[in-house]
């Protein structure tokens, strides 16, 4: 059936229907963004160690810094320990410093594809309460996409 919305016998039909609303600025950002990081060289980001000792002060476990030609994407940044009671985690995203915690068990952030640019740092460090040994171990995946 055809609508039409001036029938012949002069009465009026009500179309239904499902509304639709255009977004095509995100439509368009989304497929610009796909298509362009797809042609772009990718470099898969795994950063893995393991720290051994009973320093009270701060000890980088992993560090990872964005080239100065590629944007970074952040995937997960885990850590484990085997004294969760005596071990004290700082972790900084881009400028961004979260020191002075502990963890309970081991632990996996998910950042979901972060955006970080050139020259970025993202670095674990730990340290432990100066009386007892500890051995932790941290991971940072990610990807570099080159910016060129």
């Amino acid at each position: 059936m055809v609508f039409n919305p001036n029938p012949p016998d002069g009465s009026q039909q009500e179309q239904k229907g499902i509304v639709v609303l255009p977004c095509y600025d995100e439509l368009i950002a989304f497929l610009k963004a796909w298509f362009v990081n797809q042609k772009r060289p990718q470099r898969p980001i795994f950063e893995v160690d393991r720290y051994t000792g009973l320093s009270a002060a701060y000890q980088s476990i992993v560090k990872w810094t964005v080239s100065s030609d590629a944007q970074g994407l952040l995937k997960t940044i885990s850590m484990a320990t085997d004294d969760y009671d005596n071990s004290t985690w700082q972790v900084t995203i881009a400028g961004v410093n979260k020191k002075d915690f502990q963890i309970v068990t081991a632990l996996s952030i998910e950042y979901d594809g972060l955006v970080l640019q050139p020259d970025s740092v993202v670095e674990v460090l730990v340290k432990s309460d100066g009386a007892n040994s500890i051995k932790a171990d941290a991971i940072i995946v990610g990807r570099e996409i080159k910016l060129t």
